[in-house]
């Protein structure tokens, strides 16, 4: 019975900070101050978790069985069907064990899990909604850059058409001036996205700070919206009479 009052489990962490490998810890003792327990005996190793933030480091723990550190904050878990019909169940089945036991929260893990996500959840949609709002402005502001080249470019379109250059040419040529802008935009938005993320490393869960996809999907994003941007004052070129051009310009 002594050595059945002096068990330890401890994380995969700890295991490995003092005995290198998780199976090498069974069997092994640990001693703190933090206890009055005396020398306990590692009889399993569990696996690290979450405590604090999900983006945390794992960190080293033990777990003391309740008979020998008494703990009046306990959390139980148990695995069944989903839905508030499994909540009515466990609640009976705990009144049935002891009517005197009091169950301060309870809540299914998928709740708990949202809970622990809200905090991303949050960021990322205030980012997506700055994203757009940035993608919008960029619009504004190629369309009206486009429209004015269009401007002063008339006549030399005007030229161009009487010539004989055909309409998809003319759009073409001021959706290239466009694309350009799009892409040095790109450029330079992946060049300071690398940096920014890593400042925000800490925020971001699932995905890493430099995710290829993110950045990729990103700047396709910017360069579909450049091209919607410049073909309407494109096509307006595009759809001019050559003659009203010259003749005004």
């Amino acid at each position: 019975m002594a050595l059945a009052k002096r068990l330890l489990v401890n994380a995969e962490t700890l295991a490995r900070r003092f005995w290198g490998d998780p199976a090498a810890a069974l069997g092994q003792r640990l001693q703190t101050e933090a206890w009055s327990l005396g020398w306990l005996t590692v009889v399993g190793v569990a696996r690290d978790s979450k405590y604090a933030r999900l983006t945390e480091p794992p960190r080293p723990y033990v777990y003391l069985p309740h008979a020998q550190a008494d703990n009046d904050m306990m959390f139980v878990l148990a695995r069944g069907p989903s839905g508030p019909a499994a909540l009515d169940a466990l609640r009976r089945h705990v009144r049935e064990l002891d009517a005197t036991m009091p169950v301060m929260q309870e809540g299914m893990l998928a709740g708990q899990t949202n809970l622990g996500l809200g905090i991303y959840d949050v960021t990322a949609r205030v980012l997506g909604m700055v994203g757009l709002a940035g993608i919008g402005l960029m619009a504004i502001g190629i369309y009206g850059l486009v429209a004015y080249t269009v401007r002063q470019s008339a006549h030399e379109t005007g030229i161009r058409m009487a010539i004989g250059a055909s309409r998809p040419r003319i759009v073409g040529r001021f959706l290239l001036r466009g694309l350009w802008l799009g892409i040095a935009g790109a450029a330079l938005g992946v060049a300071g996205g690398l940096a920014l993320t890593r400042l925000m490393a800490s925020v971001l869960y699932g995905v890493s700070a430099t995710d290829a996809v993110s950045f990729v999907a990103a700047s396709a994003a910017v360069l579909g919206t450049t091209l919607v941007a410049s073909f309407v004052p494109a096509w307006r070129a595009s759809r001019a009479d050559p003659l009203v051009v010259l003749r005004h310009h």
